[in-house]
């Protein structure tokens, strides 16, 4: 229910423009979307694995929890990334070229892609993570 009430305050923030509305939407986008929804992804997989091993085949209905669990939280990533900098400097891979621009143009001038690069590494990162946090709980 608290991604409608997200879904809710985006809808309102567009139709009444107050700036309470837009803190209480970009809170619960931060709170629900880039914090709780990464929190339960290593839940979700332990929680697979040990059903699996309850089951004695790794082929079951559970395994639908956590690769959509990871699934969604990239996506809700992406578009924190695609909200934020400027929509011209998110290549879906960002190209050695594009990324060099932005460092020659010192990265924080209007429409530099520093934001978009720094937004990337981290998800990269974070994405990296949980693949080792994943193999991780595989071996257990």
């Amino acid at each position: 229910m608290a991604v409608e009430a997200n879904t809710w305050l985006l809808i309102a923030k567009r139709h009444v423009k107050t700036v309470v509305l837009e803190v209480l939407f970009y809170a619960s986008w931060v709170g629900l979307r880039l914090i709780l929804y990464p929190y339960l992804i290593p839940i979700y997989w332990k929680s697979y694995l040990e059903d699996s091993a309850e089951f004695g085949t790794y082929l079951n209905v559970v395994l639908l929890a956590p690769l959509l669990q990871t699934y969604l939280t990239g996506l809700n990533f992406w578009w924190t990334i695609q909200a934020c900098p400027p929509r011209q400097c998110i290549p879906l891979v960002p190209s050695e070229s594009r990324l060099a621009d932005a460092d020659a143009a010192g990265g924080a001038e209007e429409g530099s892609c520093q934001g978009a690069r720094q937004a990337v590494v981290r998800l990269c990162a974070y994405l990296e993570l949980g693949k080792l946090i994943a193999m991780w709980m595989m071996t257990k």
